[in-house]
């Protein structure tokens, strides 16, 4: 993946697979090898703004003018944009994620009609046999045959110790 052209939903969808899932399941630094630099750190008042409320950091990125925040807040991340090709995003991270974790299932998908926006829904249960580690993944993508849509991507991660 890092050698496709960098498009906000590449980006973002790296982000989650080999920063945030790659913490999770290998150690890996969540910002080591990312296809191109991050613009800043946003300020604690800023993140409070967004409604991030706890203690963590956010790293902005633009692409093609588009911004992309990576948010760490412990082991919980998010990543999220709008605008741009945020409607390939949702796609792109499935095939991906599939891709990366062959075990990776649909735990839960719903259409949620919320303040006259639509929005996608869907929760990911991913659990590699070779860790002790699993990871719920709740992705949240504007639909795009909806009316009045928002043009959002967003994606929350949860990290877990595996359950015998």
């Amino acid at each position: 993946m890092p050698h496709a052209p960098v498009t906000p939903a590449t980006l973002a969808v790296f982000l989650v697979i080999e920063g945030a899932l790659g913490t999770v399941f290998r150690g890996v630094p969540p910002f080591a090898n990312t296809p191109i630099q991050p613009e800043g750190l946003l300020k604690q008042d800023v993140r409070a703004g967004l409604g991030l409320t706890d203690s963590g950091i956010t790293l902005l990125y633009k692409v093609d003018n588009t911004e992309i925040l990576f948010d760490l807040a412990g082991e919980n991340a998010t990543v999220w944009f709008s605008g741009a090709d945020w409607a390939a995003a949702g796609v792109l991270f499935e095939q991906v994620l599939i891709r990366k974790f062959g075990d990776a299932a649909v735990a839960a998908q719903v259409e949620e009609p919320t303040g006259g926006r639509r929005l996608d829904v869907r929760t990911y249960h991913v659990a590699p046999a070779d860790t002790p580690r699993a990871a719920i993944l709740s992705m949240t993508v504007g639909k795009p045959d909806a009316e009045g849509a928002d043009q959002m991507f967003f994606i929350r991660v949860f990290p877990q110790e595996r359950v015998s």
